[in-house]
């Protein structure tokens, strides 16, 4: 055994990223042992550049770098033997993974566009979740750097009041598909038990429903503004809110050990 093969994973994230949560969800049900190394906005490609990356997740393990959310799930559940994450059933993993993209590319950047257009303006509360956990030197930087902070992701992400309401839109519609699907009262989205389809779908939801048990900085949902809070409080109500919500209390804390 190397000494690579027995050191724990490195997990490089952003405190609040939906996208690390996936990641972090996925090594937790692994129960593969991980460090994670939460880093501030723009800070943290000091961090993802020497390892091949740009933005977070980026998961170091045994000697390979991995720098994308899916990729991260799929070498997990390598590690693990396969058929947990991805069912070895053909027909079944082509239906996970066509959901997993679906949320990855959809999902994901409509719900991440839509949280910031609603938290851009509350500085404070922004600063509190970004630099939880970081460095002490990123902590003392990130209000000199907040002002630029916003600026990038207002820009880099095209953030203005109609395109936060598109997202919103589409992350309805979106939630529309999966009501669809659990419509004939199964507990999963895909076949009988949860795979990487589930996690995909809770973890980048979770911007617009504030779950317990998100492990994702986010602040509280009485804190957030009116706006922001009441639409959270609807698309809870939806089923695909509730399925959500239900995947954090039951599976957010179960794992399969490694062997």
């Amino acid at each position: 055994m190397t000494n690579d093969s027995v050191r724990p994973a490195v997990l490089i994230t952003m405190p609040h990223s939906h996208y690390s949560e996936k990641a972090r969800w996925a090594l937790d049900r692994l129960a593969l042992p991980y460090r994670e190394e939460p880093h501030a906005p723009l800070l943290h490609r000091l961090a993802t550049k020497p390892n091949g990356g740009g933005s977070v997740p980026v998961l170091v393990h045994d000697g390979a770098h991995f720098i994308d959310s899916t990729d991260i799930l799929v070498h997990t559940d390598n590690v693990c033997g396969g058929d947990v994450l991805y069912p070895r059933d053909a027909g079944l993993r082509q239906e996970v993974e066509a959901l997993e993209t679906q949320f990855d590319e959809e999902l994901g950047p409509h719900t991440r566009r839509w949280a910031y257009a609603q938290l851009l303006s509350e500085r404070s509360l922004l600063r509190q979740v970004m630099s939880r956990g970081v460095p002490r030197f990123e902590a003392v930087l990130l209000p000199v750097m907040m002002p630029g902070v916003v600026r990038l992701v207002r820009a880099s992400l095209r953030i203005t009041p109609e395109s936060a309401a598109r997202s919103l839109e589409r992350v309805r519609g979106i939630f529309r598909h999966v009501d669809g699907r659990l419509d004939d009262g199964r507990r999963f989205l895909v076949g009988e038990r949860f795979t990487a389809a589930d996690l995909t779908f809770a973890a980048l939801a979770a911007p617009v429903l504030f779950p317990a048990g998100y492990r994702a900085a986010y602040p509280a949902l009485d804190d957030v503004p009116a706006a922001m809070r009441d639409e959270v409080l609807r698309l809870r109500e939806t089923a695909a809110g509730q399925f959500a919500l239900r995947m954090y209390v039951q599976e957010r804390d179960r794992s399969h050990a490694v062997a």
